[in-house]
Formats: structure tokens, C-alpha cells, sequence
């Protein structure tokens, strides 16, 4: 009754491995580390870089980041750029007049949605992208890239920040949206629960087999 038992216990927790791992991994397919919405930032930040909205984000070996920014707003354009962490703070300090306009960053690649087909059928690598009414952008980072259209995994710590311009003379505010997400450990725990999953439903197959052995040996 104890192999039985152990069997059956082997068999349930086994399948519920097999069926948990797919599961587990989509929920986890990437990690939100920064949303924003309707965010404010002061057209003063198209000339100091003491008035952009930054957001910190590191990048492991083979991690992508995943940004979503759009802008819903009339009369206003606001831009996204990525620096290393590095040259950001230098940046910073020195604060030098439309720093944040003139200093080119790192390359991403952007999509475009379209109703004609999927985002990445129009993707293209910038180092700047810059967004007015009812535009959206889906951004892909790994550090850097190339104009050619390809990106690469350059593990580190890196900036993303927002600055913009609002033409209506009334107004100096730029609204704008933004969701920063990180691969998160899907791969990981797909496979893990697979492994595991497997390894105790051939275990309970071995005991059977133990079990039928020493049963027909036994007469």
C-alpha cells in the first residue's frame, strides 16, 4: 500500500509540474519595473537635463528590455532616449545648454504598430524616437544596436529618460505615457517545472516496474 501511495503521489505531483511549467512561464514571459501614466514632464527638459524624467534600468547577459511609450496629447512631442549610466550622470553634472536635444544615445529598435500587420514588420534601430498625438512605440533595448537595423546584448547599467516640447504658448507641460518591462524568468521555471515534471512521472514509472518484478518473482 506504500508503493501505491508514493506512486500515486509521484503521478499527481508530476503532472501538475508538466501542466504548471507553460503556465508559470507565460505569466512570467517579462517583469513591469516602471509604469507611468499621464506623466508630466517640463518642456525646460529640451534644454537641461536637470528637468528630464529619468528611469534607471540594468540589463543582464542576454536580457532585453521592453518599452511601451506613446503620447496622447495635442501640441506636444516628447522624446525617449537610452544612455549608459555613465555617460547620463556625466551629463548630468556637466548640464550643458539642450544636452539632453544634442547627445546622441544608444541604439533600440522601434516598432510602429499598424493595422496592416504585426509591429515588428516595421522595425527599424534609433537612437532617439519621438512621439506626438496618438503615436505608440514599441521599443526593444539590449544595450546597444546598429543603424542597420540590429541590436545586441551589452549587459550594464543604462538611463532611459523623456524630454519634450509643447508648441501650444499657453502650456510649458508634456504628458506623455510609459511602461519599462524586463525579460523575466520564464525559461527558467518552464523548464524547471519540465524537468521535474518528468523526472518523477519516469521515477513512479521505475517503481511500477520495480513492483511488478518483485511481484511476479515473487509468484
Amino acid at each position: 500500500m506504500k508503493i501505491k501511495k508514493t506512486i500515486k503521489i509521484l503521478l499527481t505531483l508530476g503532472i501538475i509540474c508538466l501542466i504548471l511549467g507553460p503556465l508559470l512561464g507565460e505569466m512570467t514571459e517579462s517583469i513591469l519595473i516602471h509604469n507611468e501614466s499621464s506623466k508630466i514632464v517640463n518642456q525646460e527638459s529640451e534644454k537641461s537635463f536637470h528637468d528630464v524624467d529619468a528611469y534607471e534600468i540594468s540589463i543582464k547577459k542576454n536580457q532585453k528590455i521592453t518599452i511601451k511609450f506613446s503620447v496622447y496629447s495635442q501640441n506636444v512631442t516628447a522624446y525617449l532616449k537610452i544612455f549608459g549610466k555613465g555617460l547620463f550622470d556625466s551629463e548630468y553634472i556637466k548640464n550643458d545648454t539642450y544636452g539632453p536635444k544634442n547627445v546622441s544615445g544608444r541604439y533600440f529598435l522601434i516598432s510602429k504598430p499598424a493595422w496592416s500587420g504585426d509591429p515588428s514588420w516595421f522595425g527599424e534601430t534609433q537612437m532617439v524616437v519621438s512621439c506626438i498625438q496618438d503615436d505608440f512605440y514599441f521599443i526593444e533595448f539590449m544595450g546597444d544596436g546598429s543603424s542597420g537595423g540590429y541590436i545586441w546584448n551589452e549587459p550594464g547599467d543604462y538611463v532611459v529618460f523623456v524630454y519634450g516640447s509643447n508648441s501650444y504658448n499657453m502650456s510649458t507641460e508634456v504628458t506623455y505615457n510609459i511602461e519599462i518591462y524586463k525579460d523575466g524568468p520564464s525559461t527558467l521555471l518552464r523548464n524547471g517545472f519540465s524537468t521535474a515534471g518528468w523526472a518523477m512521472l519516469i521515477l513512479a514509472g521505475l517503481i511500477i516496474i520495480n513492483y511488478s518484478i518483485k511481484k511476479f518473482r515473487s509468484g
